[in-house]
């Protein structure tokens, strides 16, 4: 029976102590998100009126609290004054927010840039 190393094997296979190696690799490499496409958001019937539009989103840098962690060298350990501005940065407020008119016909439009791996929220909150 053979047994694992730490390097690859003859074959080019990894044993169990090249898993760490292996995940640094994989997962402390920056990929940043491609540019995919302009979406065009097109929302019909709405009740007339004047609304707070609001753009969340999720992705590559925007609320992307690992990301802000690598950016702060990977600590092993965080200190009170790193968590509070990973969690600052990360919050979840929106990206944008300004208020639409509706006009009589209740339509509206909007168009952002996607890039891989974004989630894009809009809601649309009718003001009193």
């Amino acid at each position: 029976m053979r047994g694992f190393s730490n390097g690859p094997s003859a074959d080019g296979v990894f044993g169990p102590g090249n898993r760490s190696i292996l995940r640094d690799v994989q997962y402390k490499r920056d990929l940043p998100a491609q540019p995919k496409n302009k979406v065009t958001l097109n929302l019909a019937h709405l009740t007339p009126g004047k609304y707070t539009a609001e753009l969340f989103k999720v992705g590559y840098r925007p609320n992307d609290a690992y990301a802000a962690y690598k950016d702060l060298g990977s600590p092993a350990q965080l200190t009170r004054d790193q968590v509070a501005k990973i969690k600052s940065e990360n919050c979840g407020a929106p990206l944008e927010s300004h208020v639409v008119d509706m006009g009589s016909e209740g339509n509206f439009s909007q168009q952002f840039d996607l890039r891989e791996n974004d989630v894009v929220l809009v809601a649309h909150k009718p003001q009193h």
